[in-house]
């Protein structure tokens, strides 16, 4: 099989969409809510510290219940 070389094509970017979290935008004690019915938590828990991993920084979640909400804060 031979193969067509290709010349000037611009690298595709790696970013499909815009974050589904504000992660990025997130300082030092901020938080924000993910309602429960959005997601499981060990889902979102999985996505938060693999998110938190790659770009070295801790997040930390927290079941609320009683809300009915996951919580998020950003603690360095």
């Amino acid at each position: 099989m031979e193969y067509e070389i290709k010349k000037n094509i611009p690298i595709a970017s790696r970013i499909k969409e815009k974050p589904k979290y504000p992660f990025s935008k997130m300082e030092i004690g901020d938080c924000f809510d993910v309602p429960l019915k959005e997601i499981k938590p060990y889902k979102l828990r999985q996505e938060v510290y693999a998110y938190a991993y790659r770009k070295k920084i801790k997040l930390l979640t927290r079941t609320l219940p009683e809300e009915n909400v996951v919580r998020i804060w950003r603690i360095l």
